[in-house]
């Protein structure tokens, strides 16, 4: 929640949210309008930019691991839950947990 009112958050498409949009990995923020700057947006174990974890972040995470999908920028760092450096089968441990209510990957 940014209460800057110079601040617009926009999809990774670079459509601009409203406030009852939801914000995923894949969307950046612009301090101001005019800006060339902008800052990414990551949620931890959101693979696909919904601001969800669901099973579809959990099954390109396996993917991932399998060497059968690829995961790249800011994706990547969304499914590296643990902060290793790489995605590995504790990410895609963790994430599924996360689905399935048994782990919390934002405690």
């Amino acid at each position: 929640n940014l209460k800057n009112t110079d601040a617009t958050i926009y999809s990774a498409s670079g459509a601009a949210l409203g406030s009852s949009d939801i914000c995923g990995t894949g969307c950046f923020v612009k301090i101001a309008a005019s800006s060339t700057e902008k800052v990414s947006i990551i949620v931890k174990g959101d693979v696909d930019g919904n601001g969800n974890i669901d099973g579809t972040d959990y099954a390109r995470v396996k993917s991932c691991f399998l060497q059968t999908f690829s995961i790249d920028g800011v994706y990547s760092s969304a499914a590296d839950v643990d902060g290793s450096g790489k995605i590995d089968a504790t990410d895609y441990a963790r994430i599924k947990g996360h689905f399935l209510g048994s782990f919390n990957v934002y405690a």
